[in-house]
């Protein structure tokens, strides 16, 4: 599950994606990157969260200090292009009560209830904490690495320390 900003595009049908052919009589050189040929053209999906079709449902998802955590939920089977592949995907959209929209994609199985893309969705308060905590009182924002690896090392072992205690 992974938020995504409202003008990302995505297909309703899967799209076709491969290299054009070089038609014959035309000149310069024959394609080399992959492009999408089919004739559907990609929808944004703030525009698919404000379609008709899009079915609703309210949820409970927990509870919190301020009372139950309450949204609207609603998904949607989507394609998307990645690595020159058409791939196909859940977009998971949450309508909070102030009107706010948040957008996800998810490679959950198709079968995947709701309730649980929900759940999930709602998830990434408690790993931003986690983050923060890492932050603020193990030192994660003051460490300087000059590899990747050694970086990456450090934000598994500061994780590890914080969720020890």
């Amino acid at each position: 599950m992974a938020d995504i900003p409202r003008t990302t595009q995505v297909y309703l049908t899967k799209p076709e994606v491969r290299v054009p052919e070089k038609e014959s009589g035309q000149r310069g050189r024959e394609a080399t990157k992959v492009k999408v040929l089919s004739s559907e053209r990609p929808q944004m999906v703030f525009s698919l969260a404000q379609a008709n079709d899009t079915q609703w449902q309210e949820l409970r998802i927990r509870t919190t200090e301020r009372g139950e955590l309450r949204d609207l939920f609603a998904v949607r089977r989507v394609w998307t292009i990645y690595e020159d592949k058409a791939v196909e995907e859940l977009l998971v959209v949450r309508k909070e009560k102030n009107g706010k929209c948040s957008y996800s994609l998810c490679n959950a199985p198709f079968d995947t209830p709701l309730s649980k893309l929900a759940w999930w969705k709602c998830q990434r308060y408690f790993i931003e904490r986690a983050n923060q905590e890492a932050k603020s009182e193990i030192g994660w924002d003051e460490f300087q690495a000059q590899k990747y690896r050694g970086w990456d090392h450090h934000l598994a072992l500061t994780i590890l320390a914080s969720w020890f205690i």
